[in-house]
């Protein structure tokens, strides 16, 4: 009887999306490059979501830095023109905030996350100060200016803690190149906008870019920073290691970005032999997708499944049309923002990222100029 229940354990153990070393705390080790190379999409989707919205006078978007979803379902987007409240369906619904200097308006909106209970939308500014609204009505509340422990700091992102405070995450300190004493990329702050904590000291040069995703379950998701190789979920009472993306041998080795002055060197990073920049992450309890940045600038956006501990990825060479990434996490979809205006040609087609060739064959998806960018949600069948 023995033996049968330790065989039943060894099973259930081998079964579970669990890193290989028992002192890795991570719910799952993802290895990209082991996944199975597709050109041809069509057979991993199972339903399309077009959620077209409405170009208005106050609603006209140009590029979506981030989307939110609310409990209601409704999709709030901050573009490089402001914050915009759309419904489920696409209804332009109100503007949040306004350019200007006064309560309730913004200079330059760096970052949004909706509060844990889904009541408050919070607007990370580049002054220092955080904005809140009411997501339901776009209403201003209240702003606050964070008070931390060592003097002010520049924010790069925000989200949500368990207990009615949030998170802001900084990249780098002045001097780049230092690493000694330790910078801290992650502080937490209680509701009133007092820091109580810093954490995660930074390995290595850190981009600012998609820092902070809001995945399915208003849950967020703070990507692997430059130098390590795990994306941490936040919201909670304390940091829980999610995924580990192992690159192998082909993952940008650490402080590959410095050149011999101490300085970063952004195009020699980039255009690197190597996978870096591990991007973008959303997940449900089923999947996980992701995008990163491959060697020479490539573009590769990966579907893992968590049960089967395999997936599919799919690479858009330097100098293609723009690929699909996607934005945003709801009910079973992941939503992407579609851009392509006019009739494409069928050699332009032909050089698109699977997705998205894929949404123009066989959806006729095409913008007219003036329309807003369509979100559209995937639902992938791996």
């Amino acid at each position: 009887m023995r033996n049968r229940i330790y065989v039943v354990l060894c099973l259930f153990l081998l079964t579970q999306c669990r890193s290989s070393a028992p002192s890795e705390d991570v719910s799952c080790t993802i290895r990209p490059l082991a996944l199975t190379e597709v050109t041809d999409i069509a057979p991993y989707v199972d339903s399309v979501r077009v959620v077209a919205l409405e170009t208005a006078p106050g609603s006209l978007l140009t590029t979506f830095q981030k989307v939110l979803v609310t409990p209601s379902g409704n999709f709030i987007v901050l573009d490089t023109k402001g914050i915009y409240a759309f419904s489920p369906q696409g209804k332009f619904l109100f503007p949040i905030g306004r350019r200007g200097k006064g309560p309730g308006e913004y200079l330059q909106p760096l970052d949004i996350c909706l509060s844990g209970d889904g009541k408050e939308l919070l607007v990370l500014e580049g002054s220092n100060r955080i904005s809140i609204f009411d997501p339901e009505n776009g209403k201003f509340r209240k702003a606050l200016v964070p008070e931390w422990r060592e003097g002010r700091q520049a924010g790069d992102a925000i989200c949500p803690d368990a207990e009615g405070g949030f998170y802001i995450v900084t990249s780098n300190p002045t001097e780049l190149d230092r690493f000694d004493p330790p910078y801290y990329c992650l502080h937490r702050f209680d509701r009133e906008g007092r820091e109580t904590e810093s954490l995660l000291p930074r390995k290595d040069f850190v981009f600012t870019m998609g820092l902070v995703t809001q995945t399915d379950g208003n849950r967020y998701l703070l990507r692997p920073q430059e130098g390590d190789d795990v994306c941490h979920e936040l919201g909670g009472k304390e940091l829980k290691r999610k995924y580990r993306f192992d690159f192998g041998d082909r993952a940008v080795p650490l402080h590959y970005i410095f050149d011999r002055n101490g300085a970063p060197d952004m195009g020699k990073y980039m255009s690197s032999p190597y996978y870096k920049l591990p991007i973008y992450i959303y997940d449900n309890d089923d999947l996980v997708v992701f995008t990163a940045v491959g060697p020479g600038v490539s573009s590769n956006l990966f579907v893992y499944s968590k049960e089967d501990r395999n997936g599919i990825r799919m690479q858009t060479e330097p100098g293609d049309p723009a690929p699909f990434d996607f934005v945003a996490a709801g009910d079973g979809y992941f939503y992407g923002q579609f851009v392509f205006y006019g009739t494409p040609e069928d050699e332009t087609v032909a050089r698109m990222s699977p997705l998205k060739r894929y949404l123009i064959r066989t959806h006729g998806l095409r913008l007219e100029e003036g329309e807003n960018p369509r979100l559209v949600g995937i639902k992938f069948r791996l």
